[in-house]
């Protein structure tokens, strides 16, 4: 990903509320650890992928609206489920972190 937008990252992910399977330790230490930086989207979004490194299965990130957004499940199931297709297998989806554009002052 290569977006230099400044962002202010905020409201991470509180790791398992509400979810059924729980958010990987090591991404939720990454996500807390953007909470309230300030820095270019793309470099919050490869740290957080660099914490994925070496969990099972299959991991993307993506940004939609104010999100960033953690994918596990096949990729080509990622896909669909990013296309508003169905699945053919399981997908979980997390909102990772939220932010907010910074206007240049």
């Amino acid at each position: 990903m290569s977006d230099p937008r400044i962002v202010r990252f905020l409201d991470p992910h509180p790791g398992l509320a509400g979810c059924t399977v729980r958010l990987p330790a090591a991404v939720k230490l990454a996500a807390d650890a953007l909470d309230g930086r300030t820095l270019p989207l793309s470099q919050g979004v490869i740290a957080l992928a660099k914490s994925a490194e070496g969990l099972p299965g299959d991991w993307t990130f993506d940004v939609k609206d104010d999100c960033v957004l953690m994918f596990e499940g096949r990729t080509s199931d990622q896909d669909a489920v990013r296309a508003g297709r169905q699945p053919q297998g399981p997908v979980n989806c997390w909102r990772v972190i939220r932010f907010e554009f910074k206007v240049k002052e």
